[in-house]
């Protein structure tokens, strides 16, 4: 989960795994690392334990591993919040 980051993003690797293609959309995108060139996709189903969005857009990181819970998901839910070392959100 990152607060900071406008677009959830995902690894090349879970990409693949899901099946979801990513075409020739890209973005330059500002990061803690630097400004990465990141692919734009749309996620038919996306789902986090119970709480699921449709045709949600994603980005797909080719030189990352990590995948990231950004904002355009925290803000689709009524609420969120972190209590101790867990993420208590609200669909």
């Amino acid at each position: 989960v990152d607060s900071g980051a406008s677009f959830t993003t995902i690894s090349r690797e879970t990409a693949d795994k899901a099946g979801i293609e990513t075409g020739l959309r890209v973005a330059m995108v500002e990061t803690a690392n630097g400004t990465v060139q990141m692919h734009r996709a749309t996620a038919e189903s996306f789902a986090v334990g119970s709480i699921e969005r449709r045709d949600f857009s994603i980005q797909v990181n080719d030189h990352g591993e990590g995948n990231v819970l950004g904002m355009n998901f925290l803000s689709s839910l009524q609420g969120w919040r972190v209590e101790g070392n867990y993420l208590v959100m609200r669909s």
